[in-house]
């Protein structure tokens, strides 16, 4: 634990370097909020920061012991269980929204009919979907996903089963997101953080005993309801008065869900640009051309997923500044966190470049490395681009354009989609992150409504 907190304050340090970057005062301003947002800052990077190295140092070891073929289903599975992920109407940015607003009210009353009403549809659906996709499982694998005939009743199970994961994190997901409406983002990482370690070494010893992919996704579902458990005990002690009989209350659901639609609708075109690729590969090219995209996906994602933590603080900066009426601070601290995002992202990609071969080798064996070097590379390209819309997506949401967002969001994920179908039987798996670059002119549209407010 100690090691924990020791590296948390190393990306504290971090930050303030970032700030001076940015040339934002925050060791002047002393402000509660200014150093809450730091230190949320800080612990949703270092979070950010240990998930690609855990994937980089397991990920070898998983592809051996379990072979292309199996791997790959397993990422189907967890595929499916992130496109079931957008059944979750945004109840969770939702749940965000109206605990701060309430408990900015001092309605401590208000806090918990949001809670509870979010859990109750939460815990709803957590049992519906998977009941579906209990019957609609042995359908996918039979006759939409290319699954060799001998995997049929192991793919089937672990779609079964990764349906359960997306249960449990639905209901897992209200509790995170009353702990970020209490701006509690340490505790909420450290959870993640620990939950992601305890997961991967668990699914280490278990793939080198020998258990397949159905008791890895098992071992995964036992861990996260017993974080799950953790979640609900840390929110009980920080509002004690949910501790009663839990209501559904009908006025709590309609403004969640008025607001969580939008959330949604981000959620959709979310799951089109980084789930649903994954199964067209699957349906069209099987079980090992997954495999290969989807660690050359996971590496390019750290690009966007950098610049995103990164600069996660900006959305309530901007919104502070905006009732302030300062424009120019706004418009000077858009360029500079612009310059920020291109310069991080660009050494990222040119570096991969240069020596992103070498990488490859070395890390996942020449074979791989010359299968995967220029999927990576395309995929690099298409994320580098989603970074540096990153800084307009932040300063729209903090002007409060979440529905604009939400349209050019959902428009790049269908049609980028949409190219997957028509390349892929042309160009085969590049065909796929080329499709990808169909996605960047609409996010891109941000900037010219941003141009408006700046």
């Amino acid at each position: 634990m100690r090691y924990i907190f020791t590296l948390a304050l190393k990306v504290k340090k971090t930050f303030l370097s970032l700030s001076n970057l940015l040339k934002i005062p925050f060791r002047k301003q002393k402000s509660e909020i200014l150093k809450r947002s730091l230190r949320n800052s800080s612990f949703s990077m270092f979070e950010y920061t240990v998930t690609p190295l855990l994937y980089i140092f397991s990920t070898p070891f998983f592809i051996y012991y379990l072979g292309l073929n199996h791997y790959g289903i397993w990422m189907l599975a967890n595929s499916v269980a992130g496109l079931l992920g957008v059944m979750n109407f945004g109840i969770g940015e939702a749940t965000v929204k109206y605990v701060s607003m309430y408990r900015g009210r001092e309605d401590k009353n208000g806090v918990v009919k949001v809670i509870a009403s979010t859990f109750i549809f939460s815990l709803l659906f957590s049992f519906v979907i998977p009941i579906a996709c209990w019957f609609i499982a042995p359908l996918l694998v039979r006759d939409i996903l290319k699954i060799a005939p001998e995997d049929f009743v192991m793919a089937t199970a672990a779609i079964r089963i990764a349906s359960v994961v997306y249960g449990i994190r639905m209901i897992q997901s209200v509790f995170v997101a009353a702990l970020r409406g209490f701006e509690r983002y340490d505790i909420t990482s450290l959870i993640n953080i620990f939950t992601l370690i305890i997961t991967t070494v668990s699914s280490l010893l278990l793939v080198f005993l020998g258990y397949g992919i159905d008791i890895l996704l098992l071992s995964t579902a036992g861990i996260l309801f017993l974080s799950l458990i953790v979640s609900i005990v840390i929110v009980a002690r920080v509002t004690p008065s949910l501790i009663r009989p839990l209501a559904l209350d009908i006025k709590s659901i309609k403004e969640i869900l008025s607001f969580g639609f939008f959330s949604w609708i981000q959620g959709i075109a979310a799951a089109l640009f980084s789930q649903m690729d994954r199964l067209i590969i699957g349906a069209f090219l099987g079980t090992v051309a997954v495999s290969y995209y989807s660690v050359a996906s996971n590496i390019a994602r750290q690009v966007h997923g950098g610049v995103g933590a990164a600069t996660s603080f900006l959305f309530p900066l901007v919104s502070s500044e905006k009732e302030k009426k300062n424009g120019i601070i706004l418009k000077k601290l858009f360029k500079r966190a612009l310059v920020f995002s291109f310069v991080f992202s660009f050494l990222i990609l040119i570096s991969f470049f240069l020596w992103g071969r070498i990488f490859l080798t070395a890390w996942m064996g020449a074979s791989f490395a010359s299968n995967a070097y220029v999927l990576t590379l395309l995929l690099l390209g298409v994320y580098f681009l989603l970074a540096i819309n990153v800084i307009p997506h932040y300063f729209l949401l903090g002007f409060g354009e979440v529905r604009f967002v939400a349209f050019t969001n959902i428009m790049g994920g269908v049609v980028s989609t949409g190219g997957i179908f028509l390349l892929i039987p042309a160009l085969g798996i590049n065909g796929v992150a080329i499709a990808k670059f169909l996605y960047v002119p609409f996010v891109f549209l941000n900037f010219l409504k941003l141009r408006r407010k700046l």
